[in-house]
């Protein structure tokens, strides 16, 4: 998974024209992307990160575009989108919308590479980002597992998906008892502190350099949502190898706590949380990777949705004063 849009050197120039970079240079395609194609555009002056968003509405590029320039000017550690002659954020172009960055030094990590410095530093940069995102114009966050449950609801809870699958059809019926407990859990969650949440913020949506962060990306799927279920999101892809790790798990919360204080509430649902995240990412990894004929085997490796229910499992054998143990000591 990665390039579904070609880009040549006379697109780029096109780009660059639009742009005002100078001479494109060079093209180089970065197969690591799941949803959009992205680029190393090299010019005569920089290099540039160019992503082609794939299948997007102008809207949600536009609204991306400027919320991450909103939070870039308000000190969360997030590249800018560069400006098109026009002063928009993005440009139409014949490849496709386009969003262009300027190319940062840093390298993302893996879960297994991170240890509790990264995650006090990614703590501490989420809560500000809800904070500088408070007061923001809000969309839908299409990708919490109860959306993803009501548009797929044969892959949770129906019957004929995946029967031929034995090992899927069980997590299938686990699946639709953790839809049953969140939708219980709703009034509860709905109290929780909410504004614009990051939504996907994996290790390999951020850069560091050595054990200093220098940015937060792929804003793509930001939205409406509980501010406590970005941590937990966090939770459950940073500090989580083999079992969750309370080393990381508490560096992440005390760097997030430096910076903004949990409410009672919200040190209460972390455990709701958690299950909800867990439950997300086991559900779209079995339909976006493994339904998908398209998949390569780096993603089914990297992304197998057995991983996420693992967490899953783990997390309702923890309960909630596991959770709390785990999070907090």
């Amino acid at each position: 998974m990665g390039l579904f849009t070609h880009v040549d050197l006379a697109a780029a120039q096109e780009i660059a024209e639009r742009f005002a970079l100078g001479q494109a240079r060079g093209i180089e395609g970065i197969a690591a992307g799941t949803v959009n194609s992205n680029y190393r555009l090299t010019t005569d002056r920089a290099a540039y990160f160019l992503r082609v968003n794939e299948g997007k509405h102008e809207a949600d590029v536009a609204w991306e575009a400027a919320f991450v320039a909103h939070l870039a000017a308000d000190g969360v550690p997030t590249p800018p989108p560069l400006r098109e002659r026009g002063g928009a954020g993005w440009s139409r172009t014949s490849v496709g919308l386009v969003t262009l960055f300027p190319w940062l030094h840093g390298a993302p990590r893996s879960s297994r590479t991170v240890g509790p410095v990264e995650c006090a530093a990614v703590g501490a940069a989420l809560a500000r980002m809800h904070l500088a995102a408070a007061g923001r114009e809000h969309r839908p966050h299409a990708l919490h597992f109860l959306a993803i449950a009501d548009r797929a609801t044969v892959a949770a809870v129906g019957a004929g998906f995946g029967d031929g699958d034995p090992e899927w059809a069980e997590v299938r019926d686990e699946l639709a008892r953790e839809r049953d407990y969140l939708v219980a859990a709703a009034p509860a969650r709905a109290r929780l502190p909410s504004g614009i949440i990051h939504g996907d913020l994996f290790p390999d949506n951020t850069l560091f350099d050595g054990e200093r962060l220098v940015a937060l990306l792929d804003f793509e799927q930001a939205g409406a949502g509980p501010w406590l279920y970005d941590l937990a999101v966090c939770l459950t892809s940073w500090c989580y190898a083999d079992d969750f790790l309370p080393d990381r798990a508490r560096a992440l919360l005390a760097g997030y706590e430096r910076c903004r204080a949990l409410a009672a509430e919200e040190r209460a649902g972390l455990a709701t949380e958690a299950r909800a995240a867990a439950a997300r990412f086991c559900l779209t990894r079995y339909l976006d990777v493994e339904q998908n004929p398209a998949a390569t085997d780096h993603a089914r490796r990297t992304k197998d949705y057995r991983r996420y229910r693992d967490r899953l499992r783990r997390l309702r054998a923890l309960g909630e004063p596991g959770v709390t143990r785990l999070a907090f000591g």
